[in-house]
Protein backbone atom coordinates (compact mmCIF):
# COMPACT_ATOMS: atom_id res chain seq x y z
CA UNK A 1 0.00 0.00 0.00
CA UNK A 2 1.71 3.60 -0.68
CA UNK A 3 1.99 6.18 1.54
CA UNK A 4 0.68 9.15 0.14
CA UNK A 5 -3.49 9.33 0.54
CA UNK A 6 -5.28 11.38 -2.65
CA UNK A 7 -5.77 14.39 -0.64
CA UNK A 8 -1.89 13.88 -0.26
CA UNK A 9 -1.47 13.63 -4.02
CA UNK A 10 -4.03 16.12 -4.95
CA UNK A 11 -1.96 18.55 -2.76
CA UNK A 12 1.15 17.57 -4.57
CA UNK A 13 -0.62 18.09 -7.94
CA UNK A 14 -1.16 21.56 -6.82
CA UNK A 15 1.37 22.44 -6.43
CA UNK A 16 2.85 22.24 -9.30
CA UNK A 17 0.15 23.73 -11.34
CA UNK A 18 1.04 27.00 -10.13
CA UNK A 19 -1.56 29.34 -12.24
CA UNK A 20 -3.61 26.81 -13.28
CA UNK A 21 -4.34 25.24 -9.98
CA UNK A 22 -7.92 23.60 -9.63
CA UNK A 23 -10.48 24.78 -6.38
CA UNK A 24 -12.24 21.71 -7.54
CA UNK A 25 -11.32 17.99 -6.57
CA UNK A 26 -13.19 16.56 -10.07
CA UNK A 27 -9.88 17.20 -12.40
CA UNK A 28 -7.47 16.50 -9.78
CA UNK A 29 -8.84 13.40 -9.45
CA UNK A 30 -9.34 12.43 -12.77
CA UNK A 31 -5.41 12.99 -13.69
CA UNK A 32 -4.58 11.58 -10.46
CA UNK A 33 -6.04 8.38 -11.21
CA UNK A 34 -5.04 8.84 -14.62
CA UNK A 35 -1.45 8.83 -13.57
CA UNK A 36 -2.46 5.67 -10.98
CA UNK A 37 -3.84 3.66 -14.26
CA UNK A 38 -0.55 4.45 -15.94
CA UNK A 39 1.88 2.84 -13.24
CA UNK A 40 0.09 -0.09 -12.68
CA UNK A 41 0.14 -0.76 -16.39
CA UNK A 42 3.71 -0.20 -16.59
CA UNK A 43 5.22 -1.57 -13.76
CA UNK A 44 3.20 -5.08 -13.65
CA UNK A 45 3.37 -4.97 -10.08
CA UNK A 46 3.54 -8.74 -8.57
CA UNK A 47 0.63 -7.35 -6.09
CA UNK A 48 -1.84 -6.97 -8.71
CA UNK A 49 -0.85 -9.86 -11.05
CA UNK A 50 -3.58 -12.88 -11.16
CA UNK A 51 -3.59 -16.60 -12.86
CA UNK A 52 -6.16 -17.75 -14.38
CA UNK A 53 -6.38 -21.13 -16.04
CA UNK A 54 -8.74 -22.32 -18.93
CA UNK A 55 -9.41 -25.01 -21.03
CA UNK A 56 -9.81 -25.35 -25.02
CA UNK A 57 -12.68 -27.34 -26.13
CA UNK A 58 -11.91 -28.44 -29.92
CA UNK A 59 -13.45 -26.71 -32.63
CA UNK A 60 -13.78 -23.00 -30.69
CA UNK A 61 -11.59 -20.71 -31.06
CA UNK A 62 -13.28 -17.92 -28.06
CA UNK A 63 -12.58 -18.03 -24.63
CA UNK A 64 -13.71 -15.92 -22.02
CA UNK A 65 -11.82 -13.94 -19.55
CA UNK A 66 -11.54 -13.19 -15.99
CA UNK A 67 -14.33 -10.79 -15.11
CA UNK A 68 -11.32 -8.55 -13.22
CA UNK A 69 -9.18 -8.06 -15.83
CA UNK A 70 -7.07 -5.54 -16.31
CA UNK A 71 -4.58 -6.36 -19.29
CA UNK A 72 -3.13 -9.81 -19.89
CA UNK A 73 0.88 -10.70 -18.85
CA UNK A 74 0.85 -13.44 -20.87
CA UNK A 75 -0.73 -16.70 -21.87
CA UNK A 76 1.03 -20.16 -21.44
CA UNK A 77 -0.40 -23.68 -22.87
CA UNK A 78 0.30 -25.80 -20.27
CA UNK A 79 -0.17 -29.25 -22.15
CA UNK A 80 2.71 -28.46 -24.29
CA UNK A 81 4.78 -26.07 -21.98
CA UNK A 82 4.64 -23.12 -24.50
CA UNK A 83 3.85 -19.74 -24.15
CA UNK A 84 1.47 -18.29 -26.56
CA UNK A 85 2.54 -15.77 -28.55
CA UNK A 86 0.40 -12.48 -28.76
CA UNK A 87 -0.79 -10.37 -32.14
CA UNK A 88 -3.78 -7.68 -32.86
CA UNK A 89 -7.31 -7.98 -33.60
CA UNK A 90 -6.89 -7.02 -36.57
CA UNK A 91 -4.13 -10.05 -37.71
CA UNK A 92 -6.20 -12.35 -35.91
CA UNK A 93 -9.17 -11.49 -38.35
CA UNK A 94 -6.81 -12.53 -41.31
CA UNK A 95 -5.63 -15.69 -39.98
CA UNK A 96 -8.19 -18.52 -41.54
CA UNK A 97 -9.94 -20.65 -39.20
CA UNK A 98 -9.61 -24.25 -41.22
CA UNK A 99 -6.08 -24.67 -39.61
CA UNK A 100 -6.62 -26.36 -36.61
CA UNK A 101 -4.11 -27.75 -33.87
CA UNK A 102 -2.50 -26.80 -30.67
CA UNK A 103 -2.80 -23.22 -30.54
CA UNK A 104 0.03 -20.73 -30.40
CA UNK A 105 -1.45 -16.90 -31.40
CA UNK A 106 -3.59 -15.34 -29.25
CA UNK A 107 -5.11 -12.17 -29.48
CA UNK A 108 -7.67 -10.14 -26.86
CA UNK A 109 -11.25 -8.38 -28.24
CA UNK A 110 -13.51 -7.15 -25.31
CA UNK A 111 -13.66 -9.85 -22.52
CA UNK A 112 -13.05 -13.02 -24.79
CA UNK A 113 -9.72 -14.05 -25.69
CA UNK A 114 -9.10 -15.81 -29.34
CA UNK A 115 -7.06 -18.47 -30.67
CA UNK A 116 -5.06 -19.92 -33.90
CA UNK A 117 -4.54 -22.07 -35.07
CA UNK A 118 -8.51 -23.31 -33.96
CA UNK A 119 -7.55 -25.84 -30.66
CA UNK A 120 -8.23 -29.60 -32.21
CA UNK A 121 -8.96 -30.80 -28.75
CA UNK A 122 -8.21 -30.50 -25.17
CA UNK A 123 -5.32 -27.95 -23.96
CA UNK A 124 -5.21 -26.34 -20.38
CA UNK A 125 -3.94 -22.62 -20.84
CA UNK A 126 -2.97 -20.49 -17.86
CA UNK A 127 -3.88 -16.90 -18.47
CA UNK A 128 -1.29 -14.26 -16.25
CA UNK A 129 -3.20 -10.71 -15.69
CA UNK A 130 -3.44 -7.77 -14.06
CA UNK A 131 -6.11 -7.26 -12.50
CA UNK A 132 -8.46 -4.44 -12.75
CA UNK A 133 -8.25 -1.51 -9.95
CA UNK A 134 -10.53 0.31 -7.94
CA UNK A 135 -10.06 4.23 -8.81
CA UNK A 136 -8.82 6.49 -5.62
CA UNK A 137 -11.98 8.44 -4.61
CA UNK A 138 -11.59 9.24 -0.49
CA UNK A 139 -9.59 11.57 0.39
CA UNK A 140 -7.97 8.98 2.65
CA UNK A 141 -7.57 6.04 -0.02
CA UNK A 142 -4.13 4.73 -0.82
CA UNK A 143 -2.50 3.06 -3.99
CA UNK A 144 -2.32 -0.58 -4.19
CA UNK A 145 1.43 -0.10 -4.81
CA UNK A 146 4.31 0.50 -2.69
CA UNK A 147 5.23 3.62 -1.62
CA UNK A 148 8.62 3.04 -3.19
CA UNK A 149 5.62 3.98 -6.46
CA UNK A 150 4.29 7.30 -5.08
CA UNK A 151 6.92 9.85 -6.37
CA UNK A 152 6.39 8.03 -9.40
CA UNK A 153 2.58 8.49 -9.67
CA UNK A 154 2.94 11.87 -8.97
CA UNK A 155 4.61 12.95 -11.51
CA UNK A 156 2.89 11.23 -14.54
CA UNK A 157 -0.32 12.61 -12.56
CA UNK A 158 1.92 15.80 -13.68
CA UNK A 159 1.89 14.79 -17.33
CA UNK A 160 -1.57 14.14 -17.25
CA UNK A 161 -2.53 17.39 -15.59
CA UNK A 162 0.31 19.03 -18.44
CA UNK A 163 -1.10 17.22 -21.64
CA UNK A 164 -4.52 17.61 -20.65
CA UNK A 165 -4.05 21.79 -20.11
CA UNK A 166 -1.51 21.73 -23.19
CA UNK A 167 1.49 23.28 -22.31
CA UNK A 168 4.44 20.96 -23.84
CA UNK A 169 7.04 22.10 -22.22
CA UNK A 170 5.60 21.01 -18.39
CA UNK A 171 4.81 17.62 -20.26
CA UNK A 172 8.74 16.87 -21.40
CA UNK A 173 9.95 18.05 -18.38
CA UNK A 174 7.48 16.10 -15.91
CA UNK A 175 8.10 12.98 -18.61
CA UNK A 176 11.82 12.80 -17.71
CA UNK A 177 11.26 13.27 -14.15
CA UNK A 178 9.06 10.06 -14.37
CA UNK A 179 11.01 8.00 -16.40
CA UNK A 180 13.84 8.91 -14.00
CA UNK A 181 11.46 7.91 -11.32
CA UNK A 182 10.71 4.35 -13.00
CA UNK A 183 14.63 3.56 -13.05
CA UNK A 184 14.57 3.82 -9.66
CA UNK A 185 11.89 1.49 -8.43
CA UNK A 186 12.64 -2.02 -7.81
CA UNK A 187 11.70 -5.00 -10.57
CA UNK A 188 10.09 -8.33 -9.85
CA UNK A 189 9.41 -10.93 -12.27
CA UNK A 190 5.96 -12.91 -12.78
CA UNK A 191 6.95 -16.26 -11.41
CA UNK A 192 9.87 -18.61 -11.93
CA UNK A 193 7.59 -20.55 -14.27
CA UNK A 194 9.82 -20.61 -17.32
CA UNK A 195 6.30 -20.12 -19.41
CA UNK A 196 5.47 -17.05 -17.86
CA UNK A 197 9.14 -15.21 -18.44
CA UNK A 198 8.86 -12.83 -21.42
CA UNK A 199 5.69 -12.00 -24.29
CA UNK A 200 6.32 -12.84 -27.50
CA UNK A 201 4.63 -10.75 -29.85
CA UNK A 202 3.39 -10.72 -33.47
CA UNK A 203 2.80 -7.11 -34.51
CA UNK A 204 2.27 -7.00 -38.06
CA UNK A 205 0.99 -10.16 -40.45
CA UNK A 206 4.92 -10.89 -41.70
CA UNK A 207 5.29 -11.66 -38.08
CA UNK A 208 2.27 -14.23 -38.31
CA UNK A 209 3.82 -15.52 -41.40
CA UNK A 210 7.54 -16.09 -40.15
CA UNK A 211 5.95 -17.62 -36.74
CA UNK A 212 3.97 -20.45 -38.77
CA UNK A 213 7.05 -22.17 -38.41
CA UNK A 214 6.21 -22.64 -35.04
CA UNK A 215 2.94 -24.93 -36.01
CA UNK A 216 3.55 -27.98 -35.98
Amino acid sequence: MGLLTLKDFRDELNLSLGDNRQTANERLDRWINLGYLQAVNESWFEGIKEVATSVTVSGEREIDLPTDLMSIVGVADLTNKKRLIKTSWANMQILDRETDGPPRFYARRRRSLYLWPVPDGVYNLEINYLEEICPLVLDGDHTVLPQAYDPWIIHLSRVQAFTSIGNDQKVAFYTQLASREFNKLPTDTFSSDELAQGVDVARSFEDLTDMRSYIP
